[in-house]
């Protein structure tokens, strides 16, 4: 079954996401950030199939920017440290919740990111090469999980 949302709610949502990546939390920014990437993440796992290029790039580089965030200035980045941490201390953010947004944004960026190799035919096309190779080797030989996914994901 699949989630209805406007564009409007997907760029609102990717909107809240975004900030919370980008600046320091504020009082309900957390929260209301682990809410949006939650919703996201359902969203396009419902409907990766049907959505259009434009939301699905929408999405992918909200995952790119979950796995390398921008980067800033050392000024910016003490500052932002020392806000975090003063919000922190002020009781106006709660660590747990922090918790809760880099587990929700690393969770939405792991789905997309599958959803975009998934959809990708050239990633298709190497895996399933690679799945022969391994298949075709000595088949005596035991290798540890490691191993397995050196061999298929290997460049």
């Amino acid at each position: 079954m699949a989630m209805a949302a406007t564009y409007k709610q997907l760029r609102d949502a990717v909107t809240l996401a975004e900030r919370a990546i980008q600046k320091p939390p504020r009082k309900n920014s957390v929260l209301d950030a682990v809410e949006a990437f939650s919703f996201l993440e359902a969203y396009a796992l419902a409907n990766w199939k049907e959505l259009p290029d434009q939301e699905k790039e929408l999405l992918s580089a909200l995952a790119y920017l979950v796995v390398e965030p921008p980067k800033v200035g050392a000024s910016t980045a003490i500052f932002a440290r020392l806000k975090s941490a003063w919000l922190l201390l002020a009781g106006r953010v709660r660590l747990e919740d922090l918790v809760r947004l880099y587990s929700a944004a690393s969770s939405y960026a792991d789905s997309i990111l599958a959803l975009v190799e998934q959809s990708s035919q050239d990633y298709q096309n190497m895996v399933s090469e690679r799945i022969r190779e391994a298949l075709a080797a000595d088949r005596n030989e035991l290798i540890d999980l490691e191993e397995l996914r050196g061999r298929l994901l290997a460049d």
